[in-house]
């Protein structure tokens, strides 16, 4: 499932997961009624139904099937945890991820 050397520790993979608005939004409260909702257990439950990525709602991960919460690529084996690694500073190579990234997300 995983590279046998190393793979990317996605901050997403820590059980970390952030919405956040930023200080120049227009409408803040629209902002928190989406976040809010989103964080609901049965709505956030919802979207690891349709993407199965690791799903750091607690309250979420009660509604989950045991397949779901088996999901080695959704939930790592702790040993898949050792091997991971964070990105360090890459300097000027962020501009380069950043444009990779959009063009994978415009293909």
């Amino acid at each position: 499932m995983f590279p046998s050397d190393c793979t990317h520790l996605f901050i997403d993979s820590l059980f970390i997961d952030s919405l956040a608005i930023p200080k120049t939004a227009k409408n803040v409260e629209n902002a928190e009624a989406f976040m809010n909702f989103i964080l609901r257990p049965e709505i956030s439950k919802q979207i690891s139904d349709e993407f199965p990525y690791l799903n750091p709602n607690l309250a979420a991960r009660e509604l989950m099937s045991k397949k779901q919460l088996e999901n080695p690529a959704s939930f790592p084996a702790e040993e898949e945890f050792k091997k991971m690694s964070l990105f360090k500073d890459i300097g000027t190579k962020g501009s380069d991820v950043e444009e990779l990234i959009t063009t994978l997300k415009a293909q």
